[in-house]
């Protein structure tokens, strides 16, 4: 719930992690890399680490959660962001199937990954 009510309080966050990789990192400097990367490495370990203890998990698998959380928001952002005459389309049956409502599958998809996590 925490992971979620923070993504959907701050809509442009989700955002700018999908472009991160895309565009951010493709025209910056080695150093500059480094720089961001070794910050991004102590953030999530430490993160990592208060999500191990809560859950339990082993050492380091609050990192790679945190990870994986990356990528099912970049991937979540994305397929909700549509242009308008796409979200238009997918307002009507049958295809309102393929509609992604960012916060919802947001909680969903957390809600059965860290189940997961738990029972392992």
């Amino acid at each position: 719930s925490a992971i979620c009510d923070s993504m959907a309080s701050d809509e442009p966050l989700g955002r700018l992690l999908a472009v991160l990789q895309t565009l951010l990192e493709h025209n910056v400097s080695r150093a500059s890399i480094v720089r961001f990367k070794s910050q991004l490495a102590v953030r999530l370990a430490a993160t990592g680490a208060r999500l191990e203890r809560q859950i339990p998990l082993g050492e380091g698998e609050g990192t790679r959660a945190l990870l994986h959380l990356n990528a099912l928001l970049v991937g979540l952002v994305q397929m909700a962001d549509s242009a308008p005459l796409v979200q238009e389309v997918l307002s009507e049956p049958p295809l309102s199937a393929l509609k992604v409502e960012l916060g919802r599958e947001l909680r969903a998809a957390l809600t059965t990954y860290f189940v997961g996590l738990k029972r392992r």
